[in-house]
This record gives C-alpha cells, sequence and structure tokens, in this order.
C-alpha cells in the first residue's frame, strides 16, 4: 500500500514505522508490514503480517480464553516458561502460533487441575482462619492468623478478577 502512514490536508509523511532485529527476521522470514487504510484518523494503521497459519477451534467446541487471574498465581510464570520451552522443535522450527496454541492448551490444563477449586479453597481457608481466630490468643496464632487473612483476600480478589472478566463482552485472547 502507500508509504505514508499520516496526513493532514496536502502534507504526507512515513512516521509510523516497525524495528525488527536478525534474529526476528530469522523467526518470521515471511512477515510484511502492512499499512492500513485511514479511517477516522489522519494516521493510516500499521499491522505485522507474520504469515503463520492460526488455527482455530472446532465449532462447537468451548473458546478457551486467557483467564485475567491466572497473573495473580505464583505458578503463572513458570507454567508459561515451561509450556514454551516443551513447544520448541528440533531446529527451531516452531512457529509462533503453534508455540502460543501450546502454551493456551497448558495454561488451560493447568487451570483445571489446579484452579477450578477456588470456591473449595476460599471455604477451607475461612474455616482454618475462623478455628484461629476462636483458639488461644498468641503471637504464634495472631502470626498465623495474618497469613490466613491474606490468604483468603488473595483467593477473594482471583475470584472478583474471574467474575469481573465474565462479566464483559470483551474478552481477552
Amino acid at each position: 500500500g502507500d508509504k505514508f502512514t499520516w496526513h493532514r490536508d496536502l502534507i504526507r509523511e512515513c512516521l509510523d514505522h516497525a524495528l525488527v532485529n536478525e534474529g526476528w527476521n530469522e523467526m518470521f522470514p515471511r512477515a510484511v508490514l502492512e499499512h492500513l487504510d485511514y479511517y477516522k484518523s489522519d494516521h493510516r494503521p500499521i499491522i505485522m503480517n507474520l504469515h503463520e497459519e492460526i488455527t482455530h477451534e472446532v465449532v462447537g467446541q468451548a473458546v478457551l480464553h486467557f483467564e485475567a487471574r491466572w497473573l495473580k498465581e505464583d505458578k503463572f510464570r513458570e507454567v508459561v516458561e515451561q509450556a514454551w520451552s516443551s513447544s520448541e522443535q528440533p531446529g527451531g522450527s516452531a512457529g509462533l502460533a503453534s508455540r502460543l496454541e501450546v502454551v493456551h492448551e497448558q495454561l488451560h490444563k493447568w487451570d483445571t487441575t489446579l484452579l477450578k477449586k477456588a470456591s473449595k479453597k476460599v471455604k477451607q481457608v475461612q474455616r482454618e482462619l475462623e478455628s484461629v481466630a476462636r483458639d488461644v490468643l498468641s503471637a504464634e496464632n495472631m502470626k498465623r492468623r495474618k497469613e490466613l487473612a491474606n490468604e483468603l483476600e488473595r483467593l477473594l480478589e482471583i475470584d472478583e478478577i474471574h467474575w469481573a472478566q465474565r462479566s464483559r463482552i470483551n474478552w481477552l485472547m
């Protein structure tokens, strides 16, 4: 398309660019920077087309979305790094889309096995907190009470994030 990305009256300029390094170019050799049409702006949007196949879920299956509450979990980064490493194919030929797909699948498996029991965890921590609160006052009990209160607050925040995300029309993909 047109090389100019901005216009005002009779002035046109190429203001918007993308910068890549040699390593990035090796990973995405078919990538192309495209200038889209002007739409309600004096800037032409640019998009990087990686020319990689992105598979979509089969019709009829539930669409799996990114869960914002994952970011509050200590093991999130570990799960992502492990999935990313396991998606690498011999010779480093795995494309970005296929690697992201593996990470996405692994996150949902992790979510199913560890995180779906959130309401049970909340009730368990609430019971334990109530038990400690009724127990004899001591420095050890006060410390445990504070730990449980912090854990309960963390779990409730995760639950709030979960329901806030479901109440929105626009999901993070």
